[in-house]
């Protein structure tokens, strides 16, 4: 009674005010305008393209967004513990392929060799049976296909291993070195197929070409690692190797032509204020200093101010910088009701007049 009592005369609080939008510890929200994710789309474009396609721990869709842009061929099956996480990525990210509701730490419901490629995103340390998971992730893919494992962390991003907030797994079970992966990896993968690794880098880098390294380099790469994350590819006996370049580069060279200013928006790491033919991005405080869970250590980081031109939405190669800056993100339909953070607005008369602005930045 007495507390009740204090409760009743305490004075009212005041809720902070809303945020202008996401913040990096947003993180359903963030990962589809996080550097990473950019890095990811493009270390993607290096691999064959797969006929049948396996999304583990599919999330809200951050994969099947890439997918759905690049407009492959291929069959879709998405998986994921959490019912609504599957209804969220089918409305928004919909690939027209399966969705299947699965605990992954047990046995997955497919025979052998039944994807070209399978791919995890962020989703291995948190997984109670690591091992089984990435055997049975290998175990589906055929002996002509590619098991991709992106982003595996540890305590190094700043996670707690033990949080008793998460309502459904409170302790993380990651190796206490990422170093102690691999070893795991390769006896997964057994002796016929090759274990490769690859250490998150600016998303530029991945222009250059495939970057996974194998064999007695893993160490070299190890050793020399430069961020808190890395990523493993496994890679089948009938693998036929890394994307050819259109353009005549080195071997799984990303084509970016699947890059369209109409799946396009201005990243939130910067308020917007959409002037004629310009988004003027300006950055927000958040993205200052970037949490390593949402930037690899290698992105130079958000510039306080930049332009987005949208007399050149139509060329190639701007809106690769674009992306490779993070200055723009790959996004969902329905992604925003702002039409001032879009490329290109449903009905682009509507971008005459005063200008549309978002947040504190800078207007007209």
């Amino acid at each position: 009674v007495a507390n009740a009592l204090r409760r009743r005369q305490a004075p009212a609080q005041v809720p902070p005010p809303p945020s202008v939008g996401p913040t990096a510890a947003d993180f359903y929200q963030a990962r589809f305008f996080s550097p990473r994710v950019n890095a990811l789309a493009l270390q993607f474009g290096a691999l064959p393209e797969a006929q049948r396609m396996l999304s583990l721990c599919c999330g809200h869709g951050v994969f099947e967004n890439l997918l759905q842009a690049r407009q492959g061929s291929g069959e879709v099956v998405s998986i994921d513990g959490q019912f609504l996480n599957l209804l969220i990525t089918r409305r928004y990210a919909d690939h027209g392929g399966t969705y299947i509701c699965h605990d992954v730490q047990f046995p997955f419901p497919f025979r052998d060799a039944t994807f070209d490629g399978v791919l995890s995103s962020t989703c291995l340390p948190e997984i109670p049976a690591q091992r089984s998971f990435v055997a049975e992730a290998i175990r589906v893919t055929t002996d002509q296909g590619w098991t991709s494992f992106d982003s595996i962390w540890n305590a190094e991003v700043g996670d707690q291993r033990i949080n008793p907030h998460r309502f459904y797994r409170f302790c993380q079970n990651y190796f206490a070195s990422l170093d102690d992966y691999v070893p795991m990896f390769e006896s997964c993968a057994g002796p016929r197929r090759r274990v490769g690794v690859d250490i998150p880098d600016d998303p530029a880098a991945y222009l250059g070409g495939a970057r996974w390294s194998f064999g007695h380099e893993i160490a070299d790469v190890l050793a020399g690692r430069a961020d808190e994350e890395m990523s493993v590819l496994v890679v089948g006996p009938d693998f036929p190797g890394f994307a050819a370049s259109a353009g005549g580069g080195a071997p799984g060279t990303p084509d970016t032509a699947w890059l369209r200013a109409a799946d396009l928006a201005a990243s939130w790491a910067y308020d917007v204020s959409r002037q004629d033919d310009r988004i003027v991005l300006v950055r927000r405080p958040e993205f200052e200093v970037l949490h390593p869970q949402f930037a690899q250590r290698r992105f130079p980081g958000y510039r306080a101010e930049a332009t987005i031109d949208l007399t050149r939405l139509d060329d190639a190669a701007y809106l690769t910088d674009l992306f490779t800056a993070a200055a723009v993100s790959l996004v969902p339909r329905d992604y925003t009701a702002d039409p001032a953070r879009l490329l290109r607005t449903p009905n682009p008369g509507a971008t005459a007049g005063a200008p549309a602005h978002t947040g504190p930045g800078p207007t007209a």
